[in-house]
């Protein structure tokens, strides 16, 4: 694999962006790096809100897909 452009935090930081959601709000956090879609890939599971959320972000350019 290569080496991933968009750290874990960032890839986190950018699902939160989006859903506008701060830190504090989210509870069960896991992020993990997988191969998915053909690409290098972390997905992110959390709650927030009492609601199960769960994103994957490029490791390579931070896309959310």
């Amino acid at each position: 694999m290569k080496q991933p452009f968009c750290a874990p935090a960032e890839a986190l930081r950018r699902v939160l962006q989006e859903l506008g959601v701060s830190l504090p709000e989210i509870h069960d956090v896991d992020v993990q790096r997988v191969h998915a879609g053909g690409r290098d890939a972390y997905h992110i599971t959390f709650t927030a809100n009492g609601k199960p959320y769960s994103f994957y972000v490029d490791a390579h350019n931070g896309d959310i897909f």
